[in-house]
């Protein structure tokens, strides 16, 4: 049987409609095909991506920015609790005048 040229369009997805779903450039998409992240055919030159990896992709992609996000989020609250409180051996601009005048 030959090859269709064209996805199908219930459980394929072009390069192209991939990087839309994913949010990414036609590029990164194609990267991701050859680190096999995805998973797909070839036909002729195209790559034809099947729907369900690219939807298991996405759903990977938005856990994990979720979860940066979080840490970020924690990062940059441990850091301003870390600017405001002071440390137990740490000397105010005042006392360090008084010490050595």
């Amino acid at each position: 049987m030959k090859a269709l040229k064209t996805p199908d369009p219930e459980t394929e997805l072009t390069v192209a409609e991939a990087a839309r779903i994913l949010n990414v450039e036609a590029t990164y998409v194609r990267l991701l095909r050859s680190q096999r992240k995805l998973r797909g055919r070839l036909a002729g030159r195209r790559w034809f991506l099947t729907r369900q990896s690219v939807l298991e992709y996405a759903e990977h992609l938005r856990n994990h920015r979720q979860s940066s996000g979080a840490r970020a989020e924690m990062q940059q609250s441990q850091s301003q609790t870390q600017t405001t409180t002071p440390t137990a051996n740490a000397v105010s601009p005042s006392e360090h005048v008084a010490l050595h005048d």
